[in-house]
Formats: structure tokens, C-alpha cells, sequence
């Protein structure tokens, strides 16, 4: 209603001051999976959340990183530069700590956000106010990649399926080309998980490596056509 989430957002507008680290990151979230109308406007909600991450971030754990991460793709809203440089730290003290689900929000929100693409941007051409992946383009930030991969290398069989194929996608989205140390991992994973892998996983996984022309090998072919043949009945046109 939308009577409601206007009377909600002036509350809290007046009330942000009282949002600990988990009630900022939870609103942030649930914003997210309620905005059902695109069109809604959403300025003066961050003009109050902003500042108060701001205050707060560095009380933020992993869960909240991450979901915040996931909720600015969801709502594919570009954060700020302040925020990214924030967000940024906050992600670097705690990289060591973040379990298989949170590494596979993280790369999945910044898939959706639209922003330039890592793979075309040279750092001569980063705009002044960098967008999420401009920022994870530049020299002094490159440090996020080895610290994300460090964190899938150590949780890599915890990693549900649809947690595999998001982190395949997000690379292909990203125009991003891990190297083959990520693909050996990703590899082993599927081949331990490939039974549990639904229609929308496996063409995530297979468009990803299309799109970044990443050949896969036979033994992945094979057991990805077996599992095709038992849940193609689960395929919809966007899958085909």
C-alpha cells in the first residue's frame, strides 16, 4: 500500500538515530523485497539511511554487509562512492568471516547493479563518482577479488547449488574472468552437487561460461547434459 510505506518511510525519516547496525542492514533489505513498483521513489529513504550507515558501519557484521550488498542489486540502485569506500573497509576487516551464502550475495548484488563493465573501463576513463564495479576496477581496490576468492576457496563445499551457479552468473554479468584456480574449485564443487542442481542453476552456469568464452571440461559436459535430461521437464523459455 502505498499510503503505508510513505507514512512508514517519514517515520523513518524522524527515527533513524535509534537503528542499531542489524535494524539499519534489515530495513535496507526489506525495502528490497517489498518494492514491488519500480517506479517507486526511494530518494529520501537513502537521504536518512546513508548518514547512519555512516555512523554505524563499522558495528556492521557479515550478514549485514552482505545483505546490504544483495539489496542494492535487488533494487538495482547504483550506493554512493562514500558508501563503497565504507563498505569497502568494513568488507576487508571482516573477509576472513563471511560464510559461503554472504560471498554468493555480495558478487550477486554487485552483478545487478547497474554500473560500467570491468572488463571495458580503463582506469583513465572512472568517472569521478565510481560505480560499484568502476570502484572494484581500480588499482588501490583490486584487493577485493583475492580477498573474495580466498573466502570461496575456504567455504567452497558449503556452497548450495543455486549458490554456484549465482557466483558463475555474477562473473558473467560482471564481464569478470576468474582464473583457473576459481574454475578447478567451481568444477569440483559441481561434480560433488551436480544431482541437486535445478533447470535456472545449470543455464546460469553454462550461459556464464558462454559469456565469457570459459571452455568447460568433458567431465563437466557430461554431467551436465545428464542432469539436463532428468529436469528438463522444469524448463521454461527464458531457460531454453
Amino acid at each position: 500500500d502505498s499510503d503505508f510505506l510513505e507514512l512508514w518511510n517519514e517515520e523513518f525519516e524522524q527515527k533513524v538515530s535509534g537503528f542499531s547496525a542489524h535494524g539499519l542492514a534489515s530495513v535496507i533489505w526489506a525495502t528490497a523485497k517489498l518494492r514491488a513498483n519500480p517506479n517507486q521513489k526511494l530518494d529520501e529513504f537513502f537521504a536518512a539511511w546513508y548518514p547512519m550507515y555512516e555512523l554505524i558501519h563499522k558495528d556492521m557484521n557479515c550478514q549485514g554487509l552482505a545483505n546490504i550488498i544483495w539489496s542494492f542489486g535487488k533494487l538495482e540502485i547504483m550506493p554512493s562512492a562514500s558508501f563503497m569506500t565504507s563498505w569497502a573497509v568494513d568488507f576487508k576487516r571482516q573477509a576472513s568471516l563471511f560464510n559461503a551464502q554472504e560471498l554468493a550475495n555480495i558478487l550477486w548484488g554487485f552483478a545487478r547493479v547497474h554500473g560500467w563493465s570491468l572488463a571495458s573501463a580503463s582506469s583513465a576513463d572512472l568517472p569521478e563518482e565510481p560505480s560499484i564495479t568502476s570502484y572494484l576496477f581500480r588499482e588501490s581496490s583490486t584487493s577485493f577479488f583475492d580477498l573474495w576468492f580466498q573466502g570461496f576457496e575456504r567455504e567452497i563445499y558449503h556452497f548450495s547449488p543455486q549458490g554456484l551457479a549465482n557466483v558463475a552468473w555474477s562473473f558473467g554479468r560482471l564481464s569478470v574472468q576468474p582464473d583457473e584456480d576459481f574454475w578447478d574449485l567451481w568444477f569440483s564443487a559441481f561434480a560433488k552437487q551436480v544431482g541437486r542442481f535445478s533447470m535456472q542453476s545449470l543455464c546460469n552456469s553454462i550461459w556464464a561460461m558462454a559469456r565469457l568464452e570459459h571452455a568447460p571440461p568433458v567431465d563437466f559436459i557430461d554431467d551436465w547434459y545428464d542432469r539436463f535430461f532428468v529436469v528438463e521437464a522444469d524448463a521454461d523459455a527464458q531457460d531454453l
